[in-house]
């Protein structure tokens, strides 16, 4: 009997395992692999193979942080590849960390490459990170540029409303994530056409070593500025950094472009056989023997001046959109620049059709403008969406632009029909600026299912719930072209006004540091705008004040009168010289603190405008007819960057890029020219706090115009109609001289024509 209700107990056991649902499969899929920390300790007398050591590195995101937020989030990159590196077998990592509310069930991680998927992974790695890696299929490295999409789709563990979506996160590890190659010489540039494939390293970053054995002044000055925004043009990449170099090491990491300009009598041994040719001519090709060493030589300055003309052709080679920027490692797109009266559909601008089962869906496009774009104060760009959505769908849901991170417009979903057909989104053109914009997307849907939020409803099921038309549009209407300055908005995003010019004066500190940190503002802004500019001169020295200048150092390395004249007063040398511990001089204070607050400075009237305009969040010149003058600004301890622009009364504008400490200029220059806030440089003074946070700008009182394109009436009325928005007491000034004059020609016709009793 016993032995009977022991059989029965375990047939019990037995059914009871069988019953219970087959738990979530956390293996990874066919063809990937997960890289663990540690590996255990192997069995005594177990061999282990070694592990196989890729000949080259090539990294993917060019980027130094990369996090994908919400419940759909992608990033599309170009790397460009040599035919060797195509053809050479390769792997794909992938390095990621994820939040621990990210449910992995119904969370995935995507890598597609130019078109093919990759690696697919569920999201399942919030206590350390992982790395997967994946075998890339033959014949989808294409010699050129290949598209690599990195896309992830997040569903939240517990929670079902959409404030919830913005717990949702996976960093992506940019040192781990990477293609592995194998290969004889894979590594190895032998073409100009190549550049490109220098790509970046861990940290995003593009490093141009320039070694130059004779620097021969302004000569040298002239052709390293003009190499390295060629350079910058031909590597597509966000943002390269120059460095000088005593020698050249043997070795070259990923990310690292060796350059040797010398002419032909200074050339080092590693120039090999091309030290004879460049005695004949202009040479510009890659050493034999050195790793990704570019050779400019000739038998004097003027020779490699043409070599470097020959490396400035090689991005035009590349494919090419007209009227439009190309497209960069950090950008698998060309961005179209619109003049006006434009139309484009979604499509065309990277936004295919999609559908969404979600709770907040998010998507993005990109589009530039000129240089003399002036309607930030009046009209407004249009969306017009197709789309579709669920009966399910509540009030409450919204549809949100964004602009350059900024919110522009929101419009509620108010319709009952399911269906979006031509639904005008106005979009106000306040935060838009010249160079590149980021337009957002943002769709918020509210559904009585997510309200509730029963058990087993979290994870939205298959059911669409949006669907949005690629043939959507993104109107831009007519808008009034006229230049502006000062505009560092205008200098960071189109080069305005030096890349339309010759001439361009180019002032540096004292010091190596200072001379790399010049260059590399060139190159970044280069690569940033897709234009150079042409530099007459680099030295020491102030220009004239009639000519246009760029200066580039340490407060104290720059000439005394380019401080003076663009509008910078002396910096605390330390804190203990701050207002709060030195008050011996009461007149430096007081210009420094109304340097830096303008709204606690002047008179009682000018007080009670900036108190207004603030309110009505409204600019500083708004309630004002004239403009005072612009206070000098007083650098302070937590400055870490500063971006000045001022026209000189004789009539060049300078801008200065200027640090408080010599000691930190590169990294202080470094950081202000990343791509993430050179963006944000606006206005006539722009800061860098060393707390690297945000930028913080202070707009111009006085401003001057410029003629662009020729006048026409409706380009006059719309500077008019975008000065008077924002001067609004000008404006109510003007309306009742309006109001007055007709009042009293009324009265005059009346007293000569009214009868009279």
């Amino acid at each position: 009997m016993k032995a009977r209700l022991t059989l029965l107990a375990s047939l019990l056991m037995l059914g009871s395992a069988h019953a219970q649902p087959a738990p979530f499969d956390m293996s990874p899929e066919a063809g990937l692999r997960i890289v663990t920390e540690t590996p255990a300790d192997p069995v005594a007398g177990t061999i282990i193979a070694a592990p196989v050591v890729p000949d080259l590195l090539r990294y993917v995101v060019p980027e130094r942080d990369l996090r994908l937020t919400g419940e759909n989030d992608r990033r599309g990159y170009e790397v460009y590849l040599t035919a060797a590196q195509a053809a050479a077998p390769a792997s794909l990592h992938l390095g990621y960390l994820n939040a621990l509310v990210v449910a992995p069930e119904s969370s995935r991680l995507r890598v597609e490459i130019n078109g093919t998927t990759v690696l697919s992974t569920p999201i399942a790695s919030s206590a350390q990170s992982n790395e997967v890696v994946a075998d890339v299929p033959e014949a989808v490295l294409k010699p050129g540029f290949n598209t690599v999409v990195i896309r992830a789709e997040q569903r939240h563990r517990t929670d079902c409303d959409i404030s919830s979506t913005y717990e949702l996160w996976s960093d992506i590890d940019t040192a781990g994530t990477y293609l592995a190659f194998t290969g004889a010489r894979v590594g190895t540039l032998s073409r100009l056409d190549d550049m490109a494939a220098v790509g970046v390293d861990a940290s995003g970053i593009t490093t141009i070593r320039l070694t130059m054995p004779e620097r021969n002044g302004i000569a040298g000055g002239i052709v390293a500025a003009d190499l390295v925004q060629a350079l910058a043009h031909n590597l597509r990449v966000p943002n390269p950094r120059v460095e000088f170099a005593s020698g050249l090491g043997q070795q070259a990491g990923p990310g690292v472009l060796n350059v040797v300009v010398a002419t032909a009598a200074a050339l080092p041994e590693v120039a090999g056989p091309l030290a004879a040719e460049a005695v004949n001519g202009p040479v510009a090709a890659f050493a034999q023997d050195a790793a990704n060493t570019l050779i400019l030589s000739g038998p004097d300055w003027n020779n490699i001046a043409e070599a470097v003309e020959s490396v400035r052709v090689i991005s035009q080679q590349y494919p090419r959109v007209e009227n439009a920027l190309p497209p960069r490692a950090d950008r698998m797109l060309p961005v179209p620049i619109l003049e006006g009266n434009s139309v484009v559909t979604l499509e065309s601008l990277g936004v295919d059709a999609f559908s969404f089962n979600g709770r907040r869906y998010r998507t993005s496009f990109n589009i530039a403008l000129p240089s003399d774009f002036y309607a930030n104060r009046y009209g407004q760009a249009e969306i017009r969406l197709n789309a579709a959505y669920s009966g399910e769908v509540e009030p409450g849901s919204q549809i949100e632009v964004f602009v350059n991170g900024q919110i522009a417009s929101v419009t509620p979903i108010l319709r009952t029909d399911d269906a979006l057909r031509d639904l005008l989104i106005k979009v106000p053109m306040v935060g838009f600026r010249p160079g590149v914009n980021t337009v957002e997307l943002v769709a918020s849907l509210r559904t009585q299912a997510d309200d509730i939020c029963a058990p087993g409803t979290v994870t939205v099921g298959t059911e669409q719930r949006l669907l949005v038309s690629g043939q959507s549009e993104f109107a831009l209407p007519d808008f009034a072209r006229i230049a502006q300055v000062p505009n560092l908005a205008a200098f960071a995003g189109t080069t305005f006004p030096y890349g339309d010019q010759d001439g361009t004066q180019l002032v540096l500190g004292s010091g190596d540091d200072t001379i790399s940190s010049g260059l590399t503002l060139l190159a970044r802004m280069a690569a940033q705008t897709n234009a150079t500019i042409k530099v007459a001169s680099v030295s020491l020295a102030s220009p004239s004040p009639a000519a246009d200048a760029i200066f580039v150092g340490a407060y104290n390395r720059l000439p005394p009168d380019a401080n003076d004249r663009i509008g910078i007063l002396q910096p605390y040398a330390s804190a203990e010289d701050s207002p709060d511990e030195q008050s011996t001089n009461v007149n430096s204070i007081l210009q420094r603190w109304r340097s830096t607050s303008p709204s606690g400075s002047g008179s009682f009237v000018r007080r009670a405008q900036h108190w207004v305009a603030d309110l009505l969040n409204l600019g500083p010149n708004s309630l004002g007819v004239f403009p005072p003058s612009d206070s000098p600004y007083a650098p302070r301890q937590t400055d870490q960057a500063l971006v000045l622009q001022r026209l000189q009364p004789e009539g060049g504008l300078w801008t200065m890029l200027t640090v408080p400490d010599q000691a930190a200029m590169a990294a202080s220059v470094d950081a202000v020219t990343a791509d993430g806030f050179w963006t944000e440089i606006s206005g006539r003074v722009s800061v860098l706090p060393v707390s690297a946070t945000a930028v913080t700008t202070i707009e111009p009182n006085e401003v001057t115009f410029f003629e662009t394109t020729p006048w026409t009436p409706q380009n006059i009325r719309f500077i008019a109609a975008n000065w008077l928005s924002s001067h609004v007491l000008a404006y109510a000034l003007l309306l009742g001289l309006a109001v007055l004059g007709l009042t009293a020609g009324t009265a005059g016709m009346l007293r000569n024509f009214g009868r009279r009793t």
